[in-house]
């Protein structure tokens, strides 16, 4: 009884009844495609765990980018919102500051007039026979005055200090939130740097896609090429019109 005719490896033609058991190819062409083949399925395994660690340290490096982004706009925010506090308090403060210099200058000149009466109450006091009375009465008053104009100099001394202090903090806090928005313009070039990491990204996994079209592929080959469906799909649905070199993939990578 004879054996069934084998069939070469790589094309349908069968095998010489008399080829040695260990033939795999009808002839040298035919194994050397094979061979071909068979490298460049390695060579595409291998471009595809390149294009796979290339866009997981993508899309780490824009989250990572991101995050800081938006820390640094909530500290930007909540030192705007300080910072407008701090101005309306030293608003404030600028108004009581005035009202009561100029208090204090009609004070000063309240407290003129009355040591010019006072002393020429002295003086008169003086000329003729001394009346102790007015003395009295002199003394009681330059004291009152004294009093009060101490008292409202410890108040004015008081209202300076207070502005002085208020100053140097919206001067200081004038200095972090301009640190701060350095800050937030320098992240926020970074994120148009990265802008580049993402259109690479849109071009690495549409090739991957393309490699996969018809083949299972890994798990973390599928949850690529599905995160940038959704992404795409994301786009087109807000209006967005993905970039270009993305569709050039649907040509097969070169």
């Amino acid at each position: 009884m004879s054996s069934p005719p084998r069939h070469c490896a790589g094309c349908p033609e069968s095998l010489p009844d008399d080829a040695d058991p260990r033939r795999k190819y009808c002839s040298a062409s035919c194994r050397k495609r094979a061979e071909v083949r068979r490298r460049r399925a390695r060579l595409r395994g291998s471009e595809t765990t390149d294009l796979r660690a290339e866009l997981v340290g993508a899309y780490q490096r824009l989250q990572h980018l991101e995050t800081q982004l938006g820390q640094a706009h909530a500290r930007v925010e909540d030192r705007e919102a300080t910072i407008r506090d701090l101005r309306t308090q030293l608003a404030r403060q600028e108004r009581m500051w005035v009202k009561s210099s100029r208090a204090r200058a009609r004070t000063v000149l309240e407290a003129r007039d009355r040591v010019a009466a006072v002393t020429a109450e002295l003086a008169s006091a003086t000329e003729g026979t001394v009346d102790r009375s007015h003395l009295t009465r002199a003394a009681e008053r330059i004291v009152d005055l004294q009093h009060r104009m101490n008292e409202l100099s410890g108040q004015y001394d008081r209202l300076v200090t207070e502005h002085r202090s208020l100053a140097d903090r919206y001067e200081a806090m004038s200095t972090d939130y301009q640190a701060l928005v350095d800050i937030a313009r320098t992240l926020h070039g970074d994120r148009k740097r990265y802008q580049t990491v993402v259109e690479q990204w849109n071009v690495l996994a549409g090739r991957l896609a393309q490699q996969l079209t018809g083949q299972r592929g890994s798990k973390i080959d599928r949850t690529i090429v599905a995160t940038w469906a959704n992404w795409r799909k994301e786009l087109t649905e807000a209006g967005a019109r993905p970039d270009r070199s993305g569709d050039r993939t649907k040509g097969g990578a070169r």
